[in-house]
């Protein structure tokens, strides 16, 4: 049967598909998450996950906050990020690719951002990674002064010794064990007993966790 209606992909994903929740809620998708589970900011398609820590801003804390003190990427998370680590060590895990694309203005800010010593403050561990890998996309820019936007492909892993180049503080959801997020977050604090303590005091506390759970403030 044909249905002469549905022009593109995208039309038919958004006819026959659902909104790709985390499999670890173990429920189908429910008609509130095609809302709940996206940030206001959202723009474009290629996601198959939100990324949760910017679940907790909100249009009127945006406007708090102040454009001229927001950069935004856009990056297209996959289905990897919900892949456990296995490996005994965590070097020989095969780390997913993720895309990303990010204005050269906003590249240009960033790095301004960062020789004016001011204070950098990124919102989720998938943009954290992405942020991470565009540290190294600064050298290009002259290369590509004539491109309004720079994309690419990140799989870079971070864990345990990484030195970080851009994050200063992180807003981050609490996350599952045995996680790449989890391994950026013990990497961020440089000490895995200090997640521990964070995440017991979290447990004692009744915080919620995983995507649609609370949120903390890393600095």
């Amino acid at each position: 049967v044909e249905d002469t209606n549905i022009h593109s992909v995208s039309e038919l994903l958004r006819s026959v598909g659902s909104v790709p929740i985390p499999p670890y809620l173990d429920r189908d998708a429910e008609a509130s998450d095609e809302h709940a589970y996206n940030n206001v900011y959202a723009s474009g398609e290629g996601s198959v996950a939100a990324p949760t820590a910017g679940l907790h801003f909100t249009d009127p804390l945006l406007a708090k906050i102040g454009q001229d003190n927001i950069s935004y990427l856009s990056l297209h998370v996959g289905a990897g990020t919900f892949k456990p680590v296995v490996a005994e060590d965590v070097r020989d895990h095969a780390m997913h690719g993720e895309t990303f694309v990010v204005s050269v203005g906003e590249l240009q800010r960033i790095i301004e951002s960062l020789e004016s010593r001011k204070r950098i403050v990124v919102v989720g561990t998938t943009s954290s990674r992405t942020l991470e890998s565009l540290y190294w996309c600064g050298a290009v820019i002259n290369d590509k002064s004539h491109a309004e936007t720079i994309s690419g492909r990140t799989s870079l892993m971070i864990f345990s010794g990484y030195k970080f180049r851009v994050v200063e503080d992180l807003i981050t959801n609490f996350h599952a064990p045995d996680s790449t997020l989890m391994l950026l977050v013990s990497a961020f604090l440089g000490n895995p007993e200090k997640v521990r303590s964070v995440y017991e005091n979290a447990q004692d506390r009744g915080y919620r966790f995983l995507s649609y759970g609370d949120a903390c403030y890393f600095s």
